[in-house]
C-alpha cells in the first residue's frame, strides 16, 4: 500500500510540474488532498493494528487493564 501511495505521490508531481492552466494545477491539487487523506486513513488503520496486537500481547502476558494503559502510554511518550 505504501508503495502505491509512494508512487501515486510521483505521478502526481510529475502531473503538477507539467501542469499549464491553473484549472489544471487545482484539479491536481484536489488529486493530492485526496492521496493524503488516504495516506493517514491507512496510517491510521496500521496504527489500530498495532495498538490491538499490544494489547493482545499484554493481556496474553497477564498485564491488568491498567498495566495495559500504563504501558502503551510509555510507548507513546
Amino acid at each position: 500500500n505504501s508503495e502505491k501511495i509512494s508512487e501515486s505521490a510521483d505521478d502526481l508531481q510529475k502531473a503538477l510540474n507539467s501542469a499549464q492552466t491553473l484549472q489544471e494545477r487545482t484539479h491536481i491539487q484536489a488529486q493530492i488532498q485526496l492521496l493524503q487523506v488516504r495516506a493517514t486513513a491507512s496510517q491510521n488503520q496500521i496504527l489500530a493494528q498495532q495498538l490491538k496486537l499490544q494489547a493482545a500481547t499484554a493481556t496474553a502476558a497477564g498485564l491488568s487493564p491498567d498495566q495495559i494503559e500504563s504501558s502503551t502510554e510509555e510507548k507513546a511518550e
